[in-house]
């Protein structure tokens, strides 16, 4: 549900929402040791665009597809 479809509704204001009613849910968490060939497969597999990253169960980030794709072009540019 997108929030300009929920301030088009007569029924909700905004004053009755909490960030848990309109948050993808679930939140993905993956550790920050996984790969990131299998993060990318894992956005690409369940439509994810983005996914949050902890090491010893804190939060220590967010990973996104934009993160990877530029992570890429830095390399290919390095290489060429």
């Amino acid at each position: 549900m997108l929030v300009k479809d929920i301030m088009k509704s007569n029924a909700v204001t905004i004053s009755l929402l909490n960030v848990y009613d309109i948050c993808a849910k679930p939140a993905l968490i993956v550790s920050r040791e996984l790969d990131v060939k299998y993060v990318a497969k894992l956005m690409v597999n369940m439509s994810l665009p983005r996914i949050l990253v902890s090491s010893a169960n804190e939060l220590v980030g967010i990973i996104t597809m934009n993160d990877i794709v530029g992570a890429i072009l830095e390399m290919a540019d390095g290489e060429a």
